[in-house]
């Protein structure tokens, strides 16, 4: 695993809960902002805020879920 300091581009993180709505969404806002992190936020119901794809989990170098 890589340091910070050894990390160029920030690191990917993905949040999931089932709705994404409180959890996840909340996850997300808290994080972004800070330096050296993107961050983003899905759920896995249908009819969820936004639906997890496989794109989502393949863009993340780190997935969080929350439930």
């Amino acid at each position: 695993m890589t340091t910070d300091r050894e990390r160029s581009e920030p690191l990917k993180v993905i949040f999931v809960c089932s709705q994404n709505r409180m959890r996840s969404l909340t996850a997300e806002n808290m994080l972004q902002g800070i330096p050296g992190y993107q961050a983003r936020s899905v759920g896995t119901q249908p009819d969820a805020r936004i639906v997890v794809t496989e794109g989502h989990l393949g863009w993340a170098d780190l997935i969080v879920c929350m439930e």
